[in-house]
């Protein structure tokens, strides 16, 4: 017998699994986002032009690009990675502390959020650093590419699994939009997050 049901909770039949990830595709959907990139013209030229911060450790630039594109080639989106922050419509960079956003976020480990016409996906200046392996190769840990990927996921329409990030039903081995961490990946983007993102920008 499952623990849900031990718990006197609601078990799914394998049966209805196809209509529980169907459910999740939804419930990440958050449409504010996209009408807030149309309404700023940040779609007017049918493409989001992002721009990777250029004094982030180079290892996590290039993690930032790397996710970027793979993005571009599951979803078929637009994606430009621009080299002019002035240019760009989202910019991923990191933050020492998120103090100026008030007292509820001094915490956080990263945020996405929108400021003068622009989109942000931010995560903590500590996670930016690379660490060396045994080999002594620089390497992300899984944690700093999970932050990233959910932050820049929000700037594209993605909310937490039903607008709860730590909704118990689901973890980041369903949706990398989890606060719930039960083991990290090597692509942290889960097909239900692809399947979102699909369905919004389609």
């Amino acid at each position: 017998m499952c623990i849900k049901c031990v718990e006197g909770g609601f078990h799914q039949p394998s049966l209805t699994k196809q209509v529980w990830k169907n459910e999740l595709t939804g419930g990440l959907k958050d449409r504010s986002w996209v009408n807030y990139m149309r309404q700023v013209g940040h779609l007017d030229d049918n493409d989001v032009d992002v721009y990777v911060a250029s004094d982030l450790p180079r290892k996590t630039q290039r993690y930032a690009k790397r996710l970027i594109r793979q993005i571009n080639k599951v979803t078929e989106f637009d994606i430009i990675i621009n080299n002019k922050k002035s240019k760009a419509n989202v910019i991923m960079d990191d933050r020492a502390n998120y103090d100026f956003l008030g007292e509820g976020f001094s915490g956080a480990g990263g945020v996405a959020y929108w400021d003068n016409g622009k989109t942000y996906a931010t995560w903590r200046e500590e996670y930016s650093q690379p660490y060396k392996n045994k080999k002594g190769k620089e390497r992300l840990t899984g944690w700093t590419k999970h932050v990233i990927a959910h932050e820049f996921l929000h700037t594209l329409g993605l909310s937490h699994p039903f607008g709860e990030g730590y909704n118990s039903d689901y973890t980041n081995n369903d949706t990398v939009m989890s606060y719930n961490i039960t083991q990290y990946f090597k692509n942290p983007i889960r097909p239900a997050d692809v399947t979102a993102l699909q369905e919004l920008w389609g």
